[in-house]
């Protein structure tokens, strides 16, 4: 019975640790790859999975575990809302000279007329590790044309110099720093 407990507890550690780490790299504007396309959901199940192994390894009373998955399921709820009403998806635009590449994450919304959303991250030395480069989703807004994303923002056209990206489009000219 000890041997459980103190199993339960050192999975229980180690997913609190994977979650600060977590929160250290997205405070830092450091993304994890894997986790890029689900958000936070993953990490949230796997932490609500071992509080509940630990609740029953220790023999929580059955309020505190009801009202427990009762708030899960509001948050992941919540966390689940961004995927359904926002699809993203992710390319990688290698640079000529073999500098780091480039990840862009997209989506469109038509109303009338069509808004393009791009966030831009560098591949950094740890391969599974992205880091955000622009605050603020960049945007441009077309309207009349069934050019796609990466037709729109100028990928085909894009310059490369060693702190910048320069994507030109018929739309507009966008400007992406890489900063090491």
């Amino acid at each position: 019975m000890l041997s459980k407990r103190k199993n339960v507890l050192v999975i229980f550690i180690a997913v609190l640790l994977f979650d600060f780490i977590l929160i250290l790299l997205n405070l830092n504007s450091y993304y994890v790859t894997f986790l890029q396309s689900t958000g936070v959901i993953m990490p949230v199940l796997v932490t609500i999975l071992s509080m509940y192994l630990v609740a029953a390894a220790f023999n929580v009373r059955k309020f505190w575990i009801i009202t427990g998955a009762f708030a899960a399921l509001i948050l992941i709820g919540w966390l689940s809302l961004k995927p359904i009403f926002f699809e993203y998806s992710y390319d990688k635009v290698q640079a000529p000279n073999g500098s780091p590449s480039l990840v862009i994450e997209h989506r469109t919304a038509t109303l009338g007329e069509t808004s393009h959303f791009y966030t831009f991250y560098r591949v950094t030395a740890i391969p599974i590790v992205m880091k955000k480069l622009n605050k603020d989703p960049v945007s441009i807004i077309t309207r009349g044309t069934n050019d796609d994303s990466l037709t729109v923002l100028g990928v085909e056209n894009s310059k490369w110099s060693d702190q910048k990206v320069v994507f030109s489009s018929p739309y507009e000219e966008k400007r992406v720093e890489i900063s090491y």
